[in-house]
């Protein structure tokens, strides 16, 4: 995209304006041109709320936004009074209200927007296209590797399935996950996990968008057993810990989590599989057990949603080993910053668009 030069004349420090402003033929276009699905004010403001949570954000930092971008207001050079707006509109009024936002706070606003336009094209049973999730990416690289965050507002963690995680939104209600957008990497480092457990079901309901690599999703047929004969795995009960302590109220920013058998027994069977590549999507239902596999040489990113609006089961668990008893994973990544995997994507997505 080609910048606006009239803006980055007055503000040439600002690096990330050249990204942000597109050039006033596009802006003109995207005013006029209504994508077929609007997001309102409520759902970016939602959104806002959560990025808060994942980054750290200040709360002053919020307010800033969220008066910027209200409907009307005096203060911003749109005073639009739409109820709603497209993904590109929102992306332009943005880009409109740069004089009066710090780098971070335009950042912020960005991810907000963008982790709305998931959310809303998911439940609505829109089609992202690669361009819509091509521009969401952009939005959460630059974000992941602007220097003007410091280290503790986007932090990456390890899972216990072996991937990293940057959590991008984040809202909890009652100790459950109502809403995660997380970035998932599966770095190509042979870091795959404790094999043991990677049978696993997830309380909410969940969508994933591809960015790069491949995997395969393994479904399971899981049912409960009493003869031990017949079990292939037990359950075991998962908990979260913040540093603080641990319970199983879930937590955004973790230190580790730790499964603990609970003596009942299960059999498990795979009943299908499923590659997915690049600008695929797939959804695992809530509390349905899955495994997925990438290979140990290969990287793998998918955008995750956890949308407990479209179902969610509060004792979904993990599977483990029949005599096992607990097993706690460390949520340490071991140096690797939430800029370091965004670059790594960047470039497996280069790679294979030049394929």
């Amino acid at each position: 995209m080609k910048p606006l030069q009239s803006c980055i004349a007055v503000f040439p420090s600002f690096s990330i304006i050249q990204k942000l402003v597109e050039t006033k033929s596009c802006i003109n276009r995207a005013i006029h041109q209504r994508d077929k699905m609007d997001i309102s004010y409520e759902a970016v403001f939602r959104s806002l709320t959560g990025v808060a949570q994942a980054t750290k954000a200040a709360s002053d930092e919020i307010d800033t936004i969220k008066q910027l971008l209200s409907p009307g207001n005096e203060d911003s050079e749109t005073k639009t009074k739409s109820a709603s707006l497209s993904f590109q509109d929102w992306q332009v009024i943005i880009q409109q209200n740069v004089t009066k936002m710090t780098e971070v706070t335009i950042h912020i606003a960005l991810v907000a927007v963008a982790v709305a336009f998931l959310r809303e094209t998911a439940r609505q049973n829109q089609p992202a296209t690669a361009n819509d999730i091509s521009q969401c990416w952009t939005i959460i690289r630059d974000a992941l590797t602007s220097t003007s965050f410091s280290q503790t507002q986007f932090t990456a963690s390890r899972s216990a399935q072996g991937f990293l995680s940057v959590p991008l939104c984040s809202l909890v209600k009652e100790g459950s996950i109502d809403e995660l957008i997380r970035l998932h990497v599966w770095m190509p480092d042979g870091k795959r996990g404790n094999p043991d457990f990677h049978l696993h079901s997830h309380q909410p309901f969940a969508q994933s968008w591809i960015l790069a690599g491949q995997g395969v999703d393994h479904s399971y047929q899981v049912d409960p057993v009493e003869d031990p004969a017949e079990a292939t795995h037990a359950g075991y009960a998962l908990a979260w810990n913040d540093g603080k302590g641990a319970n199983t109220a879930y937590k955004t920013h973790q230190a580790s989590s730790t499964v603990q058998n609970t003596g009942k027994l299960f059999r498990a069977a795979k009943i299908h599989s499923e590659t997915h590549a690049r600008g695929s999507t797939y959804t695992v239902p809530a509390a349905e057990f899955h495994v997925s596999e990438v290979a140990p040489d290969a990287l793998h990113a998918t955008i995750f949603f956890f949308d407990s609006h479209r179902g969610f089961v509060k004792d979904a668990g993990v599977l483990g080993p029949k005599d096992g008893d607990s097993f706690t994973q460390l949520r340490d990544p071991a140096g690797v910053t939430p800029a370091e995997l965004a670059e790594a994507v960047n470039q497996a997505r280069l790679r294979e668009a030049s394929d």
